[in-house]
């Protein structure tokens, strides 16, 4: 699973960068079900109440962590998650709505793909320009693998 085929796979801008196509294919392959290329990894990631990511705690629990470096680095990811949705909302699913439903491609789900994709993508060649991928499906999938 590849920024390369996201972009193929979902008619996505060219120079989108590589975890917001992943977390959009992410999106798209999980909806698809038993219809999905890669639903048997799918099939083993966590679902969504299964992550406790930090930046998916809410702000009471976030407040336990008052006057550490970890509480602002938390926010920050989380309002970045959050500008990034509303820009590719904004940007994509709302002008295609038809093809980026508006119940599939929702702020929970951002979350949780976001949360497998830093738990889970490999940067293979820090000089590559685009260098992140879900290379486990590649892996799992070699005899058939659409990248």
């Amino acid at each position: 699973m590849t920024r390369k085929k996201a972009v193929e796979s979902l008619n996505l801008d060219e120079e989108l960068n590589e975890y917001l196509a992943l977390a959009c294919y992410l999106i798209s392959e999980r909806n698809k079900g038993d219809d999905s290329f890669f639903k048997p990894y799918l099939d083993v990631l966590p679902r969504d109440e299964d992550l406790n990511s930090m930046f998916r705690w809410s702000d009471e629990d976030l407040a336990a962590l008052e006057g550490s470096p970890s509480r602002a680095a938390c926010r920050s990811l989380k309002d970045k998650l959050k500008a990034e949705f509303k820009m590719m909302d904004e940007s994509l699913f709302t002008p295609r709505r038809k093809e980026f439903p508006e119940d599939i491609f929702c702020y929970e789900a951002w979350e949780w793909a976001f949360a497998v994709l830093f738990s889970r993508a490999i940067l293979f060649d820090p000089l590559t320009v685009r260098p992140l991928d879900l290379e486990p499906l590649r892996f799992a999938h070699k005899s058939k693998t659409p990248s």
